[in-house]
């Protein structure tokens, strides 16, 4: 009975001695990991580390690490809050992690995980900046994060921002709903995936109040090893509004979501922006509305090269004019390199909803074969553009809008009796008959518009609908069939040949 009591005594001890001995090796993980990010926040981030304390325990540790913005972004910084009354020294900041090492196993998405430790971490902003949001900031705020890490150095996040109200240095009183989320990520950030969802905000003064109800953020991120960021991102609210003595504008569902892609070489970017409804007054209520754009076949070398360039500029202390005038340079050989590698730009729709009808636009933009050097001016770039554009509307909406421009449909409708009024006379030469009378303008109604709208070629009637198609085309322009003149170009100059 001794040896066996003896014998589960001495397991026990060696379980605790090998488990003690994994927990240290968890905080061993959990150290580096944490020195990897604190890398990678250096680069991607412009911070840097101020001081950094890392007590390892067997079964449990704290970091505390201080960071503060340099180069460019502590300079931008200085210039803003010297503008808004704050201390222009740059805010440090003070992440505190408070771990209790694992192993632990979990099951996670159907597959078995090991916990290599969980955390709580708080944040505190130090010096000047000490009483800037006190809920979030202040010495006993509650934590703002809550990890866990596990193998492969994988981290599991929950975000948890309190709510805060201020009244702002003008008077204006600002509300902020709390923030809740998630953010899972490796310990290298290669794969970064989010989740936010906030009850909104509202900003009020005597004058105005403009409120964002029910505000999400979602994206799904890969770093490639280009240094390019691709994956998905969308943002959305249930409502924005704006109420003001001018009056009042309100636009429902609104959402934005984009996606990156990469194969190879080439990067492509697509975005979305809708909504359901947009009003303002009485007078004005439109919707759905949408605004699809696809940038497509962008160089990614050139695009790679100009983020390196970026983040080394911003590691430096320059003023605002030297570094817009090294961001301007940056731009326009990015741009040259991005040009001279077939991009395609398309509008692949915009479109907007009444209750006359919608109203379409589709296009595609390419370039032909570029000269070296560039162009200087709009006049030598419209010889190298391809255009398409299409458009289509039904009659009633073709009213409407004419209804909100006046001036336009008198001056179409003059111009189409003009034009009519001489064709009648010539018919009537040729019949040797009385000329038809041609409605005045006074007289014209909706199919007088439509009528108008197809004699100038803007339209031609498709059914019940109204459609148009442009081009552009080694500097010509043709609309509907019809070549229309740009007065811009310089006549004596030939037009650069697509090759």
């Amino acid at each position: 009975m001794k040896k066996y009591v003896l014998g589960i005594a001495a397991l026990a001890a060696i379980g605790v001695v090998v488990y003690g001995a994994l927990a240290w090796y968890c905080g061993g993980e959990i150290s580096t990991a944490l020195a990897q990010q604190q890398a990678i926040a250096a680069r991607e981030l412009s911070l840097q580390v101020v001081s950094d304390k890392y007590q390892r325990g067997v079964f449990s540790s704290t970091a505390v690490t201080t960071v503060e913005l340099r180069g460019r972004s502590a300079q931008a910084y200085a210039e803003m809050a010297e503008r808004g009354g704050l201390p222009t020294d740059p805010p440090q900041i003070e992440l505190r992690l408070e771990l209790s090492h694992g192993p632990l196993p979990r099951w996670i998405d159907g597959k078995p995980k090991m916990l290599l430790a969980h955390a709580s971490t708080s944040v505190r902003l130090l010096g000047a900046h000490a009483e800037i949001l006190p809920e979030w900031f202040g010495k006993a705020a509650p934590p703002l994060m809550y990890s866990e890490f596990f193998d492969e150095r994988v981290s599991h996040n929950r975000v948890v921002l309190p709510a805060f109200a201020r009244q702002m240095a003008d008077g204006s009183q600002l509300q902020v709903h709390a923030l809740e989320g998630k953010l899972d990520a490796d310990a290298l950030f290669s794969k970064v995936d989010f989740s936010f969802a906030s009850g909104g905000l509202a900003l009020a003064d005597k004058q105005a109040r403009a409120d964002i109800d029910k505000l999400r953020l979602d994206g799904a991120f890969s770093h490639a090893s280009n240094g390019l960021w691709t994956g998905d991102f969308a943002f959305g609210a249930d409502q924005v509004s704006v109420q003001a003595k001018a009056g009042a504008l309100r636009v429902e569902k609104l959402a934005y979501r984009s996606r990156a892609n990469l194969e190879g070489d080439w990067l492509s970017q697509d975005a979305e922006f809708t909504l359901a409804k947009i009003s303002a007054g009485p007078d004005l209520s439109a919707g759905p509305a949408k605004f699809a754009l696809r940038l497509a076949h962008l160089h990614a070398p050139t695009l790679a090269a100009f983020v390196r360039a970026q983040q080394s500029l911003d590691a430096r202390s320059t003023d605002t004019a030297a570094y817009q005038a090294e961001v301007a340079a940056l731009l326009g050989q990015a741009l040259s390199g991005l040009l001279r590698h077939d991009p395609r730009v398309s509008l692949d729709e915009l479109s907007l909803t009444t209750a006359e009808g919608t109203l379409t636009f589709h296009g595609m933009l390419k370039f032909a074969a570029l000269p070296d050097p560039l162009p200087a001016n709009l006049p030598g770039w419209v010889p190298l553009l391809e255009v398409d554009v299409d458009w289509n509307l039904s009659k009633r909406m073709l009213h409407a809008l004419l209804a909100r421009v006046p001036a336009l449909r008198m001056h179409m409708l003059e111009t189409w009796r003009a034009a009519a009024e001489e064709q009648a006379v010539a018919d009537a030469r040729l019949s040797n008959s009385a000329p038809v009378r041609v409605p005045d303008v006074t007289e014209a109604d909706e199919r007088a518009e439509v009528d108008a709208a197809v004699a100038m070629g803007w339209v031609w009637r498709d059914g019940e609908q109204l459609r148009g198609l442009a081009k552009l085309r080694r500097g010509e322009l043709v609309v509907n069939n019809r070549p229309i003149p740009l007065p811009f170009l310089n006549p004596g100059a030939a037009p650069v040949a697509a090759q």
